[in-house]
């Protein structure tokens, strides 16, 4: 098993273009237009989904806040949730400029 890409303060994650969502209660459904598949998002994804795109940082500080979880908590939480989307190609990694 790998161990998931540590978060940089400087990586930005965005949403793929070729998707649709909506809200669905405290949940966010989404669809890969591409492939056909739906994904639900628990409330929690749901939350860092409706705050694409981000830096990574920026995702720590608010899941941080808004859950008042431990920051150690949820930036491995966080970064298992983005390797899942990026690995889905529900998001992908801006390369932010030098």
């Amino acid at each position: 098993m790998t161990t998931p890409p540590a978060i940089s303060s400087d990586t930005v994650y965005a949403a793929c273009e070729d998707l649709l969502s909506a809200p669905l209660g405290d949940d966010v459904v989404v669809l890969h237009l591409g492939s056909g598949t739906y994904f639900g998002l628990n409330e929690v994804a749901a939350f860092v989904w409706t705050r694409l795109p981000a830096r990574g940082a920026d995702l720590v500080e608010a899941v941080t806040d808004a859950y008042d979880a431990a920051p150690e908590r949820v930036r491995a939480d966080l970064e298992a949730l983005l390797q899942n989307l990026e690995r889905e190609r529900l998001i992908r990694v801006v390369t932010p400029s030098p």
